[in-house]
């Protein structure tokens, strides 16, 4: 009374092996236990195909058949060389059975392509796996920009110290490598955690990859990805700190002293606040 279900009713419907299932047909109930999950491609999931492939004993074969109204199916398997025309041999196919058993008109019966029905399987979660992918590279231009800002508003609100530490006999270089290595410590910290992170769910991803397709999710962890990935993140923040630290040339001591007020470009102020009809805080917002 085994049966091995198709590995979709695993990952997507969550049966467990072991488990003991109940088949109904016509008016008779059968007690089945799950005792496996296959693998194929031309009925992985019912997204491809509305059919499904469950293997049973002998016996309860025969018990089914014999008991219900099920029809006996016959399949045919057929190998072609690489070089012929897939889709045209199909139809020729097709036409020459239909022509050669006129039965098959009254019937059930339906071809199915192995590299068709492969894309199918695979199309997805290729489409999810480009979601999340456009996902992290709209993240990571949100964190450029936050970066930058970020970067801009600390040099600002530090405009004294910045001061302090000139007068004290720091360069503008030295006070841009701290700085540089301040965020680049941060974000080698933070690619690091986030591969972590990425590495811990890899598993719970493989099942939804899986559920979604029918085929078990065979790859793993890329350490060459991980440590490009933790790369690139330095790179980039250290290439936007080095480029926003130039500021530092700008930057006069007694000006910074001062709280940096004359590093203000008081050109741009298209709205002057002795000639304005606002009020003092509009003014100051705009």
């Amino acid at each position: 009374n085994g049966i091995i279900l198709t590995k979709y009713m695993e990952k997507a419907q969550g049966f467990k092996k072991g488990q003991t299932i109940k088949l109904e047909l016509k008016d008779n109930t059968y007690e089945m236990v799950v005792v496996d999950f296959s693998e194929d491609a031309m009925t992985a999931t019912p997204l491809n195909v509305s059919a499904a492939k469950y293997y049973v004993g002998k016996k309860m074969y025969d018990e089914l058949m014999t008991n219900s109204d099920i029809r006996s199916t016959c399949s045919i398997r057929a190998k072609i060389a690489e070089d012929v025309d897939r889709i045209a041999f199909e139809k020729n196919l097709m036409q020459k059975l239909y022509i050669e058993i006129p039965e098959l008109g009254n019937s059930v019966f339906f071809s199915l392509n192995w590299v068709d029905m492969l894309h199918g399987v695979e199309m997805m979660p290729r489409i999810s796996m480009v979601i999340i992918l456009s996902f992290a590279i709209v993240l990571i231009f949100i964190t450029i920009a936050v970066l930058w800002y970020n970067i801009k508003n600390f040099m600002d609100e530090n405009m004294t110290n910045t001061g302090i530490l000139k007068a004290s006999g720091y360069t503008s270089l030295e006070l841009n490598l701290s700085l540089t290595l301040q965020f680049a410590i941060v974000a080698i910290i933070g690619s690091l955690c986030g591969t972590c992170i990425g590495f811990a769910g890899f598993k719970p991803l493989g099942n939804a990859i899986a559920a979604l397709s029918g085929i078990e999710w065979r790859m793993g962890p890329d350490p060459v990805a991980a440590v490009l990935a933790v790369a690139i993140t330095a790179v980039v923040v250290t290439v936007i700190v080095l480029l926003l630290g130039r500021k530092y040339k700008k930057i006069f001591v007694l000006d910074a002293l001062r709280g940096g007020i004359s590093t203000h470009n008081f050109k741009r102020n298209h709205l002057p606040l002795n000639k304005s009809k606002l009020t003092l805080p509009a003014g100051l917002g705009i």
